[in-house]
């Protein structure tokens, strides 16, 4: 299976955020923004099959891959994420929720979702960066994947 073409259309507000993800965890962070995004105008569960969760993060299936996706979506479910926007009318709006609402591991599919004020601060970004999810894998540093 080719994952060519698989960018992700992220809003810079997210990007540049301090550095306190590892790699592993902004790597899934960033996977599971892409799968989600054609729908976070809406309030539905996200699904991805772990093996293309895997494949995505250029691993190899096993006990230990499955523990570090496990470890990281317990960090991003409990991972506050804070905005300061400046609004056109120049004022401020500022708001703190979780990275992740929720996240269950299933019949080796994995379901999340997000909460409403992320995925609208998300959705309609007016600056943003497109990244792509086939180079990020190759990436072994979080400094270098947060540039």
């Amino acid at each position: 299976m080719s994952f060519a073409h698989n960018f992700l259309v992220k809003p810079t507000a997210i990007i540049h955020i301090r550095n306190t993800l590892t790699l592993t965890q902004r790597k899934i962070a960033n996977i599971l923004l892409k799968e989600a995004f054609s729908t976070f105008d809406q309030d539905v569960i996200h699904s991805i099959p772990l093996t293309r969760l895997i494949k995505f993060l250029g691993w190899k299936e096993s006990s230990e891959s499955n523990q570090l996706i496990h470890n990281s979506l317990k960090e991003l479910n409990s991972r506050q994420i804070e905005w300061n926007i400046f609004n056109k009318d120049k004022t401020h709006t500022w708001g703190v929720t979780t990275f992740l609402a929720h996240a269950r591991v299933s019949k080796e599919t994995l379901e999340y979702s997000y909460r409403k004020p992320l995925r609208e601060m998300l959705y309609q970004p007016n600056i943003f960066a497109r990244l792509d999810l086939e180079i990020q894998k190759n990436f072994s540093n979080k400094h270098a994947l947060a540039v």
